[in-house]
């Protein structure tokens, strides 16, 4: 494991100082933008895409309230996405490995029943929790985000397998490759699709 992964206790999250999230997904955008462009929520659909796209979301930390308060008022618990920045079709792969080049990156796997907006938030929720010291990085696939979208989400999970390794590969074949954390049990599955 890298360096980056062991959290210390006088160090403060680099999510504190850069909100920001390297993310992959093979979800369809929401809004069809030109590459490059910012876009607003909602941002990725449940929808599968024409392939992988690479994206840096520019983050909102958590309010300082308690939790408690925050769920009374229906305020989101943890981190969420304000815009997305540098929208990468062609190259995805590539381009999210130079935006991480010389860094140890985390990278969140969401898992069922999850939303583009979730599962960024849990993936910074992870980084900041842990006090990670590197990039933090999502691969989204279209999960339905519901409850009786269990059969679709499987069969999206297992149609984002060729990009989710492409993103791999890309990060492990740079000139200065890092040390990747991959924290989630879908990883786990990935080796028995192959």
């Amino acid at each position: 494991l890298g360096s980056s992964f062991a959290a210390k206790a006088e160090s403060r999250s680099p999510l504190k100082d850069e909100p920001s999230l390297l993310v992959m997904t093979t979800r369809k955008m929401a809004a069809e933008k030109s590459p490059g462009t910012g876009v607003a929520s909602p941002f990725f659909t449940a929808d599968r895409g024409r392939g992988l796209v690479f994206a840096k979301a520019r983050l909102a930390p958590p309010s300082d309230a308690n939790f408690a308060s925050r769920m009374a008022s229906g305020e989101s618990a943890g981190w969420s996405v304000n815009r997305l920045q540098r929208i990468v079709a062609q190259g995805a792969a590539s381009a999210m490995a130079q935006a991480a080049s010389g860094r140890d990156v985390l990278i969140y796997v969401h898992g069922y029943n999850e939303t583009f907006e979730t599962a960024a938030s849990g993936a910074a929720n992870l980084a900041d929790g842990i006090n990670f010291q590197g990039q933090s990085a999502l691969f989204a696939w279209p999960s339905g985000g519901g409850l009786m979208a269990y059969a679709y989400d499987r069969e999206s999970a297992l149609w984002s397998r060729d990009g989710f390794i492409d993103m791999l590969m890309a990060q492990l074949e740079g000139e200065r490759p890092q040390p990747v954390q991959l924290p989630t049990e879908l990883v786990q599955r990935s080796t028995t699709w192959a």
